[in-house]
Parts: structure tokens; C-alpha cells; sequence
């Protein structure tokens, strides 16, 4: 009702300018020939961001102790909406940011501070000072020592945007032709409403980043998507679950972001695009329209003919790295998706400038500070996604079959028409959504027949060169999760089992005289001249220039017990198919494990 009330209140606005004369013979649409948007409008929260850092720990509640510990303080501009206006200037689009801040010294910095950033791509002039309002601020007090944090966040002037904002945002819209408008929820959600409805009464394309979600925001945001107000949906982990009322809190594997997503599809049927961050990798749900809503004039377009004839579901696995701050990360990753499509990019490319933005916004610190140019991120994703040229990075293409490498076997059909190019089989699939069935579903034929498919597959690489193996590992190291070293045991008993029945080279761990053995799969060996850790723009990428090798680090004790479990399979169980006798290696070995884990603790309480 709140919102309902600001729109009205706007309308009348509006009206009083004379820009209810423009609905009719502007409204903003955008042509199926025309993919490209030139502008973007930015709607929401301007902060300052505090940071206190102690290398010791944080006193508990009440208490007020002096301490000797060594700490660090620093301030830098923030905000979601100035963050996420700076990460799509950066990558060279016009973008027009509205928000509100403090007549005060703070505000004054942070607007200068906007001003002198990406000169002629982002404009602050319709940015409101807010009288007897400080500027909204945002607190962290951080412990490195036990990497505890408290967080606290001051609206201040971001809780007094009104009905004059959101007629401002509208006149921008209608009088700049502004075709996209990206909200978050750091100013008052009843706004946030107001603008997205008003903003779709003038055919604007309307992206929400859902964050921070809280359970007072909760039903606003669902009446949001019941109108509906919004056509692309970004939120991570926590929040999609939350949203969509999810079983499993967070979402952990791909999968789980799947089945989210699919969730959220189905209760908000006109929603457009979801994406899910979690932190095994990102999910797409990409729902195109068809040319001919377009051409009756009814839906605003920005995908190709090719991408309008399927629905599209879309993984982008994440790299394990040394992360220096990730504040501003999730904010760069939005502002990248949009700029991609923006510039007329396929969702696939859009998706690997998000996820190359957000990971090279993590090698820094601060969050604007942070926000990668168009040629770092470029620099990152050749490096990141070798298998890619640069212009299938970052040219727009024309999606037939032919235009990226071709997909291997395994992929869903719905990828297959896109020709997406990550390169994906069923094992790598199967790893980032912790599926242990997905060995079991490599073909209807058994013996031989089965144990070279299975080779095959386990040698295959995808876009960023990991095997099934590896890609295992990435996302046992991102999370820790059970069902993850699951899929990495049972998918690396079967490379064992193949390597010692002649399918696969041998695997000799090097430096064995080490407690720990890196286990090489099988893919061709680094250059003694290749550097171990590129830098971009600045930033120290480790892990990043051996792909071509990333290996899965086991114990030793963890070694043997899968050799041994692959030749004894192989020369004394004499196993029908490859995939059973994986499967029973990778329950020796889980056997194995657990009778070792009972002996250390006998000998512990001993």
C-alpha cells in the first residue's frame, strides 16, 4: 500500500512537469534489431565505509578494555549503489547515479570522489544533499586474529529518499532514454518498489540486486515480484533460499542453487533472468521472450533470435584463490553482468564477466578501489578461461553452433542450441552439484565400452582446463562440504581404476617423500617457464597460470588407500564396468578412513 501510495503521489509529480505527455509518444522500448542499451540508471545507497582492523579479539558485549593490540583503521566511498554505479562506469558505459547523501564533510568526499571517477561515464547530478541527515555510513570492526567481524550500517540520509527521488528518476529515464535501472535494497524497500513499478510503467528494464534481505523487507520484495516490477533477480546463497523458501539454508552444491532457481521461477512465472551466487559456482536461469512479444510491442528485448528460442540454464564454476577483501565483490559481479549485456553480449559471455569482475574485486581492498577497468578484466579472463578467445570474451557473437568450440558429450540439451562453449561434460556437472550418480550415468553399454567413455570424459577439460577430477577438488576446497569430497573420492577411485587397467595413464604423486602428495591428472605438464602467479591491473592472481595442472592435494595415507582400492578392484574383483567398480573403491576407501579415524581416537583416549 506504501508503495502503491508513492507511485500515485509520483504520477501527480510527473504530471506537474508535463512529462505525463511523454509516456505516449516516448516510451521507452527497446527494438529486437537493437540489442544494445547505451545507458544505465543506478537507484540507490551512497555510504562511507569504516573499517576498524585488531590483531587481537573483539571484546565481548558490555565490556570496555584497554587494549595493547596493534589495529589498523581505514574509510573508503561505499555503498551498494554507488558501488555497483562504479563497477558498470568502469566498464564503459554511461551510467546516472540517484541517491541521496549528508550535507556534511563525508558527503561532500563521496561526492567528489564520484565525480572525479570514470570522468564522462558516470554522472552524479542528480545526486539530492539531505538537510539535518548525516551521510549513511557503514562500520566494521574486524579481528584478523580470529577472523571475527561486527558490521553495522547507518542509513542516515539513504532513509530519506522520497517521491521527489523517484519523479527525478523517471524524467532521467524518459528525457536521457535510460533503458535499464538497477536497484538494491539498501534504501527504503517502499521506494525501491515505487521505482520499479514506475519505472516498468515507462517499458524500462528493471534488475534488483535483493540484498540485504532481511525479514522485515521479506514481504515487499515478494509483492515486487507478484506484480510484476522486476526482470532480472540477483541474489546469493543465503537470500535466494531465504526468498524462495528453500529447504536447504544456505544453498551449497550447484545443485541446490538449481533447484532454487527453478523455485523461484515457478512461484514468479513473469520474472525474466534469476542469478545465484553460492560459493561453489553461479547459476543462470535465463527466460528470453519471443521476436513476436516484441514486435506486438508488449515485452522490451535485448537477447538474439537464438537465445529467444530456448530457456537457458547456465553454470559458472568459481576458483578456489587468496582473497584479499570482499567487500564490493558481489556489487562488481552485478555491475559486470549488466554491462556485458548491455553491450549486446551473450548470457554466457555475461556470466564470465561477472564472475572475472567479482574475483578480481576479492584481490583488493575496498570496494570501489576494487572495481576492474574493461582491460583487467579482460587480461583476468584470458587467463581464467584459456579455452576462449578474447573476442569470444568479449565481442558480442553471433550464436550459431559454429561461432564457440564445440560441446562435449554430457551437457543438457538446452545448452547445446546456445553452443555456450564452457566446455562442460556430465562429470564436470556432476561435481559442481555433488551428484555421485553422475558416474553412474555415463552411458547403456557395459565392459569395455563403459570404462572409454568414462576415460574419455575424465580426461576432458573444460573452458578454464580442470578436469572432473579438479573441478572436484575447486569445489571441495571452496567449501568443505561432505558431499563434495563424495564426488571427489568416487571420481578419482574410477581415474585410479582406469589408470591401472590401461585406460588411463598411470598417476605417480610427485615428491612423494612429502606428508602431502599432489595427485597430476593426467593433463600435460606446466612449463618451468610459466609463471606460477600472473598479476592483473596490480593484483596478485595465485592459482591463476596452472590451470593447465591444478592438482588434487591429498595425504598420502588418503593416496594409497585409493591405489590400493583401484588394484585390488582391477587384478582380484575383475569388475563388470568401470562404474561399480568405482563405486566400491570409493567404499573401501570411505571404510578405510573411518576404521583409521576409530584407531586414532582408541589411541587418543589411550
Amino acid at each position: 500500500k506504501a508503495a502503491t501510495e508513492m507511485q500515485r503521489i509520483v504520477r501527480g509529480m510527473l504530471r506537474k512537469r508535463g512529462i505525463e505527455r511523454l509516456f505516449a509518444t516516448k516510451k521507452l522500448q527497446i527494438r529486437a534489431a537493437d540489442c544494445r542499451i547505451p545507458s544505465v540508471c543506478v537507484f540507490g545507497s551512497i555510504n562511507m565505509d569504516l573499517r576498524a582492523e585488531s590483531n587481537g579479539p573483539l571484546p565481548l558485549a558490555g565490556a570496555n578494555v584497554a587494549t595493547t593490540a596493534v589495529g589498523t583503521y581505514s574509510q573508503a566511498p561505499g555503498g551498494k549503489g554507488a558501488n555497483e554505479a562504479v563497477a558498470i562506469a568502469r566498464l564503459g558505459l554511461d551510467t546516472h547515479l540517484i541517491g541521496r547523501i549528508g550535507r556534511d564533510d563525508m558527503g561532500r568526499f563521496l561526492i567528489n570522489k564520484l565525480q572525479t571517477e570514470c570522468v564522462g561515464k558516470l554522472s552524479t547530478s542528480n545526486v539530492q544533499q539531505q538537510e539535518g541527515v548525516s551521510t549513511g555510513v557503514a562500520v566494521q570492526v574486524v579481528s584478523v586474529a580470529n577472523k571475527q567481524k561486527l558490521a553495522l550500517v547507518c542509513a542516515g540520509a539513504n532513509g530519506c529518499i522520497s517521491e521527489k527521488d523517484i519523479a527525478i528518476a523517471c524524467e532521467l529515464l524518459v528525457e536521457k532514454q535510460v533503458h535499464l535501472l538497477l536497484l538494491q535494497l539498501e534504501i527504503p524497500t517502499r521506494a525501491v518498489h515505487a521505482m520499479a513499478g514506475q519505472a516498468r510503467e515507462l517499458g524500462c528494464i528493471v534488475a534488483l540486486k535483493a540484498s540485504p534481505l532481511t525479514s522485515e523487507m521479506l514481504r515487499e520484495v515478494r509483492a515486487m515480484l507478484d506484480h510484476p516490477s522486476v526482470d532480472v533477480l540477483f541474489v546469493n546463497e543465503f537470500e535466494a533460499a531465504f526468498l524462495a523458501q528453500y529447504p536447504v539454508k544456505p544453498l551449497t552444491t550447484v545443485a541446490d542453487a538449481e533447484g532454487c532457481a527453478e523455485m523461484i521461477f515457478a512461484r514468479w512465472p513473469l520474472l525474466r533472468c534469476v542469478v545465484i551466487t553460492s560459493r561453489a559456482g553461479h547459476v543462470l536461469h535465463w527466460r528470453p521472450v519471443t521476436h513476436e512479444s516484441v514486435l506486438k510491442g508488449n515485452e522490451t528485448y535485448w537477447f538474439s533470435e537464438e537465445e529467444a528460442r530456448h530457456t537457458l540454464k547456465l553454470v559458472v564454476p568459481r576458483r578456489a584463490h587468496d582473497i584479499v577483501d570482499v567487500i564490493g565483490a558481489a556489487d562488481s559481479f552485478v555491475g559486470a553482468f549488466l554491462a556485458a549485456l548491455c553491450r549486446g553480449l551473450s548470457a554466457m559471455q555475461a556470466m564470465l564477466w561477472a564472475h572475472g569482475a567479482g574475483s578480481l574485486a576479492t584481490l583488493c581492498s575496498g570496494a570501489q578501489e576494487a572495481m576492474p577497468t574493461l582491460q583487467e578484466l579482460s587480461a583476468y579472463l584470458r587467463l581464467e578461461v584459456p579455452e576462449l578467445t578474447e573476442a569470444q570474451l568479449m565481442l558480442p557473437l553471433d550464436l550459431d553452433l559454429g561461432s564457440m568450440p564445440s560441446v562435449v558429450g554430457g551437457v543438457p540439451p538446452e545448452l547445446k542450441p546456445h553452443g555456450m562453449g564452457l566446455m562442460q561434460n556430465g562429470l564436470h556437472l556432476g561435481a559442481l552439484r555433488a551428484d555421485v550418480s553422475c558416474i553412474g550415468a555415463v552411458g547403456d553399454a557395459t565392459g569395455s565400452a563403459v570404462r572409454l567413455e568414462l576415460a574419455k570424459l575424465l580426461s576432458e577439460v573444460d573452458a578454464t582446463r580442470h578436469t572432473p577430477v579438479q573441478r572436484a577438488h575447486e569445489c571441495w576446497k571452496l567449501t568443505r562440504h561432505l558431499a563434495f569430497k563424495k564426488v571427489l573420492r568416487l571420481l578419482l577411485a574410477a581415474r585410479l581404476l582406469l589408470a591401472a587397467t590401461g585406460e588411463l595413464p598411470p598417476l605417480s604423486p610427485p615428491g612423494a617423500a612429502s606428508s602431502r602428495a599432489a595427485l597430476s591428472d593426467g593433463v600435460a605438464p606446466l612449463s618451468s617457464s610459466e609463471p606460477t602467479s600472473p598479476a592483473v591491473g596490480g593484483r596478485q592472481l595465485h592459482g591463476l597460470g596452472r590451470s593447465a595442472t591444478s592438482a588434487c592435494v591429498l595425504s598420502s595415507t588418503e593416496v594409497d588407500v585409493l591405489r590400493a582400492s583401484a588394484a585390488l578392484i582391477s587384478h582380484n574383483a575383475a569388475p563388470s564396468t568401470a562404474t561399480g567398480g568405482a563405486q566400491n573403491a570409493a567404499r573401501r576407501a570411505d571404510a578405510t578412513e573411518r576404521a583409521d579415524a576409530t584407531e586414532r581416537a582408541d589411541a587418543t583416549e589411550r
